[in-house]
């Protein structure tokens, strides 16, 4: 099986991200909308290793923060968070130098760091 080429995957009727997704070595977008994610264990710390994904969107589940290792995503460009019960967003988002789009409508956040 050829992991490699994969770029873009969909995740749907999951509880979890499966740790299995470090292992495509090219994924540029990860989709993982409408499923019952909740906890940031539902989120593996291994996603934040990789040096390729541009793109997530994890819109529509019930969130209520993100793991740490998210700010290592230094290709990351787009990240759509709308929907969720996020009520927080560190401050290590300036970590994520590249990062051009990112959706937060929807959740219950009550203060914007400074740092976006």
């Amino acid at each position: 099986m050829r992991l490699v080429n994969t770029k873009r995957i969909l995740i749907k009727n999951s509880k979890v991200i499966p740790n299995w997704i470090a292992l495509y070595q090219n994924l540029e977008t990860l989709i993982v909308d409408f499923t019952s994610l909740t906890k940031v264990n539902d989120i593996p710390n291994s996603l934040g290793n990789s040096r390729s994904i541009k793109r997530i969107t994890l819109k529509s589940n019930n969130i209520t923060y993100l793991p740490e290792s998210f700010f290592n995503l230094q290709s990351l460009i787009y990240l759509d968070l709308n929907q969720n019960r996020i009520t927080k967003i560190s401050g290590r988002i300036k970590n994520l130098k590249n990062l051009e789009s990112l959706y937060l409508s929807d959740n219950a956040i009550s203060k914007v760091p400074d740092e976006i």
